[in-house]
């Protein structure tokens, strides 16, 4: 009977620290502080280029005047232009990171890349857009 209470602890004890191993690695790297501050830039990257995508649903609509357009298209390029200084700025402060690993800064570099793309890209498309709706001069 001691055996097989013996026995049984140690296999719950094995379940248990396998069990969590995975999830102090995880915790470990996501509630690192030195990745807030990386964390809430992406994050509000992917708001703004969000609410820009969201906002070109507003071109289709049949009451805005090119002037409502223009002045949309130019509110989410100072928008984006904004983002992607605070995205580029912030990015820059990843290599002074002593406490993050190789990998994490690696995969931090590739979401800054992957979101400075983005952003770029959405300005990009504002500035088409905005070219479309300037008054032209007859």
């Amino acid at each position: 009977m001691k055996k097989i209470f013996k026995l049984t602890v140690v296999v719950l004890l094995i379940i248990f620290l396998v069990g969590c191993g995975d999830d102090k690695e995880e915790a470990k790297f996501h509630y690192k502080p030195e990745i807030y501050k990386h964390d809430q830039v992406i994050t509000n990257t992917s708001i703004i280029n969000d609410s820009v995508y969201r906002s070109t649903v507003e071109f289709n609509v049949v009451s805005n005047t090119d002037e409502d357009k223009l002045e949309l298209c130019r509110k989410n390029i100072e928008k984006l232009e904004t983002q992607l200084a605070k995205l580029e700025e912030t990015k820059l402060l990843l290599k002074d990171e002593k406490k993050l690993t190789k990998k994490e800064k690696k995969e931090w570099e590739n979401n800054y890349k992957d979101a400075i793309k983005s952003t770029q890209s959405w300005i990009k498309e504002m500035k088409t857009k905005e070219k479309e709706y300037l008054p032209t001069e007859e």
